[in-house]
């Protein structure tokens, strides 16, 4: 944050210390660096393990200073100390081609202070909270104020302008939920006209915490709006697809009359551009609640009261999946609706939120949307998928292993429509959420691997191209009878694992999220 000023130039003195403790190389990716340069920086390139980087700019304008310090084989690069100052230029009225009403003065002051808000202050076409936004590409106006501060909400407006470009959205119906009174975002909420709750809710354990501001955020719906049947739950750094709403209302009756099922979730976690393929299709699964879900009020209320009186730290989720769902599963569509767009946070950091949720997949054309939702009734369902399976085409790891860079490569769907690998878990597959086969066979084919997520009765659904792909707990999963006598299991080797480690680290291409597959191919 910089200093005010009046409207006389001024000189402005500045001491910066800058001191990185974490390492640089892995939280800033190679198209970053590639911008920072572009916009100046002459050092960025070279930024790497242990070294301290300092660069002071103008916004689109000229470096002031910049600096590098390398590392000793001891200890880390040594902090700098910049020394410098600058000539202000007078301050000009913002946006004068923008109305002198209550609003667009309002919008003035807001955007005068923040940054990162794009059309939202874009001069000549601002964003409107009214008409439907067109896509478009269009540079926003740049600030000569010197009081702008980096906004830390700023992930509200994006969620909140990809709800508002989707069909059916009413905003009317939407309610915002914070734990504190936050000026930026109060100030951002009032010139969307939108509904704002704070919840004083806190606790010193940070799992507890973010659980009791669900809690209350789903208790508090309830109680206002007797009137509706379902709750639609957002986190703020979620953007959704042009049918969210459609998705979650075509969900709607089976979850109401199938007793087996507990939510609808716009969010698949096994959704790559690699191995999702119909963005009509959809899924049952033992999901998590995330990411934009849906649920009856009627376990709604069951979550309030299961989590309410909970005293030890907690993930509201997973209190959720493991003791409250009660084996009840999830509607989930095989082509994302919804895509996670943290950069890291209080269970995750920067670079693995970069690895596993900005490639994920995304539907992103208003023309399709989901269908035969009634298929995924119980026992409709398992009639489907053993019918699958009763044609499918098993793979032995041992010849066609998942670990080699020629495995997608090596099997021909031609005639084939199901795949089949069989990976080994003994264990209790109501409790399962991890092992090395898992964790290995997930990074070997460029998915999900923090933990095994949208699986059925130990059946994870995926795609090779047309073809369904199944990935099946052995000897876990009740589908484990279909194993071939003559099939191996996947049980992954030391070089397996190493092979993963080193997809892990090197897949660079993997982790960008304009990437079309996860060898840089379309397969």
């Amino acid at each position: 944050m910089l200093p005010n000023y009046s409207k006389s130039p001024k000189i402005i003195k500045f001491y910066i210390i800058s001191l990185f403790q974490k390492d640089m190389r892995f939280e800033i990716p190679s198209e970053t660096r590639i911008f920072l340069q572009k916009m100046g920086s002459t050092t960025v390139e070279y930024l790497g393990r242990g070294m301290t980087w300092t660069w002071v700019w103008v916004k689109g304008g000229r470096t002031i200073a910049e600096g590098l310090t390398f590392p000793t084989a001891q200890q880390m690069a040594s902090r700098h100390i910049v020394n410098f100052q600058i000539e202000l230029e007078p301050k000009t009225e913002l946006c004068p081609e923008w109305p002198h009403t209550y609003h667009w003065e309002r919008r003035r002051e807001f955007c005068s202070r923040y940054e990162r808000y794009g059309d939202l202050c874009d001069c000549q076409q601002p964003y409107s909270f009214t008409t439907p936004q067109q896509k478009r590409h269009r540079k926003s106006s740049g600030r000569d104020s010197a009081d702008n501060q980096l906004s830390q909400y700023y992930d509200h407006f994006r969620s909140f302008k990809s709800l508002a470009s989707a069909n059916g959205f009413n905003k009317d119906r939407l309610r915002v939920y914070t734990e504190n009174r936050h000026p930026e975002l109060e100030q951002f909420l009032e010139l969307a006209n939108i509904s704002l709750t704070v919840t004083y809710q806190f606790n010193e354990l940070v799992s507890t915490h973010i659980a009791r501001q669900v809690v209350f955020a789903l208790n508090h719906t309830l109680h206002q709006h007797v009137e509706a049947d379902f709750i639609i739950f957002m986190e703020e750094d979620v953007r959704v697809s042009p049918d969210f709403f459609v998705f979650l209302n075509r969900s709607a009756s089976l979850l109401k009359e199938d007793p087996t099922l507990y939510c609808a979730s716009a969010h698949n976690d096994l959704s790559y551009p690699h191995i999702s393929y119909d963005a009509r299709a959809v899924l049952r699964t033992e999901s998590y609640p995330n990411y934009g879900w849906m649920v009856h009020r009627s376990f709604a209320k069951e979550m309030v009261d299961g989590m309410s009186e909970i005293e030890v730290e907690f993930d509201w989720d997973v209190v959720t999946y493991h003791h409250i769902r009660r084996r009840r599963e999830c509607i989930i569509p095989e082509v994302s609706r919804s895509q996670h767009f943290t950069v890291g946070g209080s269970h995750i950091s920067q670079w693995d939120a970069r690895r596993f949720y900005s490639r994920k997949n995304l539907n992103e054309d208003p023309t399709v949307t989901v269908t035969n939702v009634k298929s995924l009734k119980n026992e409709t369902y398992e009639d489907y998928l053993e019918a699958l399976l009763h044609k499918a085409y098993f793979i032995n790891p041992k010849v066609e292993n998942p670990c080699t860079d020629e495995f997608f490569h090596l099997i021909s769907t031609k005639g084939k429509e199901v795949l089949v690998l069989f990976f080994f878990t003994d264990v209790n597959i109501e409790l399962f959420r991890i092992n090395i086969q898992w964790e290995t066979l997930a990074e070997c084919l460029g998915t999900f691997s923090i933990e095994s997520r949208e699986g059925h009765h130990g059946l994870y659904r995926i795609r090779y191209g047309q073809a369904h792909f199944f990935l099946i707990a052995y000897p876990a999963s009740p589908y484990s009878r279909f194993k071939p006598a003559d099939i191996g299991t996947f049980n992954a080797t030391s070089e397996e694992q190493r092979y993963a480690n080193y997809r892990l680290l090197t897949m660079e291409n993997a982790y960008n999220s304009n990437t079309s597959g996860y060898f840089g191919k379309t397969i």
